[in-house]
């Protein structure tokens, strides 16, 4: 049985608010109808939760709580993150500051039980705070994009050490590094190895957001080869002309929701629930 927050309003689950502004979710006579049956045949429940703010964030754990009330237990219950919402605040960055990823870990400890929390590609190593995570590779869909860019001879390009952990072995990879200022830490560019002999080029990363980091590390490829870029996320917080610029094709999964067809580029998107969602599950 799977139950998609925010998207299965109304559908899976009614959500509405108090005079107050309180949030309220519940289960109407059809809606429990049906998850009463799913859990007398045993089939596990994931919540597909694509979390943006704190609203949702509240949401979601709302709805945990009203699955374990209506009939008092379930087979399994599993939460899935296609983007992990606050892996990129996973310490505090100046003094006085949040630890936001810390925070999230909490709220998932005591606001919502899950046997299992499921996430795509998670930014940091420090995501481990969240009880039973489980780190689902994006490698397959890595492997789908250089299938389908179908170069004769294809670079992979990291940005740092961290994209290390994609393991893909057997093609011909480049590992990038920053320069920081020694002083202040600010990053002042990247260390591009000389890559020749190539005629496609695609970068690899987690999360695309304004696409700075992508667009200072092709000024520094090698301009008479086509350039593609791959993040996981995609969130394109500046939009796209950027990256027009330099890039023949952007891919990313679908844990952002974009519809974009450009006049000189496609944005092309994978689904991630079959890597987060395993077909034998898919009963419900």
């Amino acid at each position: 049985m799977i139950i998609t927050i925010p998207q299965g309003r109304g559908k899976d689950y009614e959500q509405f608010s108090y005079p107050a502004g309180e949030l309220q979710v519940r289960f109407n006579k059809e809606q429990l109808k049906r998850f009463e049956q799913a859990a007398d045949k045993n089939e596990t429940f994931f919540l597909v939760a694509n979390i943006r703010n704190g609203n949702d964030i509240m949401e979601l754990c709302l709805l945990s709580s009203a699955l374990d009330d209506f009939i008092g237990y379930l087979p399994r219950k599993i939460l899935v993150l296609p983007y992990l919402p606050y892996s990129r605040a996973d310490r505090r960055f100046t003094k006085g500051d949040c630890f936001g990823l810390d925070v999230l870990a909490g709220v998932l400890r005591g606001g919502a039980y899950f046997d299992e929390v499921r996430t795509l590609d998670p930014h940091s190593k420090v995501s481990s705070l969240i009880n039973r995570l489980n780190d689902i590779s994006p490698k397959p869909i890595i492997d789908k994009v250089a299938t389908e860019i179908n170069s004769k001879s294809l670079a992979v390009v990291l940005p740092d050490e961290g994209a290390l952990r994609y393991g893909l072995q057997g093609r011909d990879i480049f590992q990038c590094s920053k320069i920081r200022d020694p002083q202040m830490g600010k990053l002042l560019g990247f260390d591009v190895p000389n890559i020749e002999g190539y005629d496609s080029i695609l970068i690899v990363d987690d999360i695309c957001d304004g696409g700075g980091t992508f667009i200072g590390i092709a000024e520094k490829l090698p301009k008479d080869v086509k350039k593609y870029l791959y993040t996981t996320h995609g969130i394109y917080s500046k939009g796209y002309d950027g990256l027009f610029k330099y890039f023949n094709y952007l891919f990313c999964s679908d844990s952002f929701n974009h519809s974009l067809v450009a006049s000189r580029f496609i944005l092309k998107q994978y689904p991630c629930l079959p890597l987060l969602i395993p077909e034998e599950f898919k009963n419900g």
